[in-house]
């Protein structure tokens, strides 16, 4: 049996648009408490209109580990103690290496990498304190590296990795580590590269029915929603045309 969900806290960082902004929805419609964090504060006031005895948001640079500490503890101070932690936040850019795009390099790193450094540091004992569950949207690029995606693969490896080995770590504190790896998914994110060789070699090779981000999000509500004793370590969740 599903477990019921209504009434626990689930913190989302990256929670402004795509699959964290639809995880956000989906949750309140089962009654879950929701703190949510972005840095497009407009939009987390749009999803608090929703429900707001729900929801607690705050804007938030997820590459700033003072900004994310205390988003973690305003949110438990708002809603209590924390039962889950999906972490959304992530940048991508299709990208040719030859064309040297430090700036963007930097980007994913501090995002993909520090990002979930910072959240890991600012709220693991939190979660372990009530056996809660830590899931984290990484990709099937953290599975095998994709051409005109170097940086990125490079990145969501380095996730998968880290939390694979948090997993084997947490057993003994009851927490569940899950991995949502998703393929292409029509979100935001696909429309932010600026290498125009890279997005015509690659990008456009990838148009069969892509998923959309509430796809994702039920995804993630299953996870959520297993008994304690059951762990779903991994979600590999692509377009059926496009399998890795």
């Amino acid at each position: 049996m599903s477990v019921n969900l209504e009434g626990k806290h689930a913190i989302i960082i990256g929670a402004s648009s795509g699959m964290g902004k639809a995880i956000a929805e989906l949750l309140l419609e089962h009654n879950v408490k929701i703190s949510i964090a972005a840095r497009r504060e407009s939009i987390l006031k749009s999803i608090r209109a929703i429900n707001s005895e729900l929801v607690f948001y705050s804007s938030v640079n997820v590459n700033i580990k003072s900004q994310i500490s205390h988003f973690i503890e305003q949110a438990l101070e708002y809603h209590g103690q924390i039962d889950f932690i999906i972490n959304t936040a992530g940048v991508m850019y299709y990208q040719m290496m030859l064309e040297a795009n430090y700036d963007e390099w930097l980007e994913m790193v501090n995002t993909n990498v520090v990002g979930l450094l910072n959240i890991l540091h600012s709220a693991l004992q939190p979660l372990a304190d009530t056996k809660g569950m830590l899931i984290n949207i990484t990709s099937d690029a953290g599975r095998t590296a994709f051409p005109g995606l170097a940086v990125y693969s490079g990145t969501k490896a380095f996730m998968e990795f880290t939390l694979r080995a948090l997993r084997h770590e947490l057993i003994d504190k009851g927490v569940r580590v899950v991995n949502i790896q998703p393929g292409n998914v029509s979100t935001p994110l696909q429309d932010i590269s600026t290498d125009e060789t890279a997005i015509e070699k690659y990008q456009s090779q990838h148009t069969n029915e892509f998923l959309n981000a509430n796809d994702i999000a039920n995804s993630v509500l299953y996870a959520m929603q297993q008994p304690q004793n059951v762990a779903v370590n991994e979600i590999l969740i692509e377009p059926q045309k496009e399998p890795i």
